[in-house]
């Protein structure tokens, strides 16, 4: 399952904010799954640009498997998560890569979705979201912060 949003937009003009957002695949309704998050930090007016692949292990419990500081703002986010056991996880941040195989979790479900969450003064948007497995209807329900789940 690959998923996938263009035009990321974490903007970086403020005396101090932080914003993050991202793409999550092979998400199972307990809560379980993948999730590629882009997260800009802006303290006294110096920003910090960050990339990670999460586990979600339950509705709140993620653990950073993988994570790189970046020169710039990105544009784009994907992430595809296959196999069960090792699942491989591969998350491309514009032309920036992180991967991952997860050994310990055997998750299952066809889910994928967008994930935003930022301070007041900080503003985070996506457009362009693509899943390219199952392309159908919108799941009801939420996750933690995700704004959007596909089934």
């Amino acid at each position: 399952m690959k998923v996938s949003v263009r035009e990321v937009n974490a903007p970086t003009i403020s005396e101090y904010y932080w914003s993050s957002g991202g793409v999550i695949t092979r998400l199972s309704k307990d809560g379980k799954g993948y999730a590629a998050i882009y997260k800009v930090d802006v303290l006294d007016l110096e920003v910090t640009y960050m990339c990670y692949i999460y586990i979600m292990i339950g509705n709140n419990g993620w653990e950073v498997v993988n994570s790189e500081r970046l020169p710039g703002k990105i544009k784009t986010i994907n992430i595809t998560a296959t196999g069960t056991n090792p699942v491989y996880i591969s998350a491309w941040f514009d032309s920036y890569h992180l991967e991952y195989y997860d050994y310990k979790y055997k998750l299952t479900g066809e889910y994928g979705g967008m994930w935003v969450l930022c301070t007041m003064k900080g503003t985070f948007y996506m457009d362009d979201f693509v899943e390219e497995t199952t392309m159908t209807d919108i799941e009801t329900g939420s996750i933690g912060c995700i704004k959007a789940l596909f089934k």
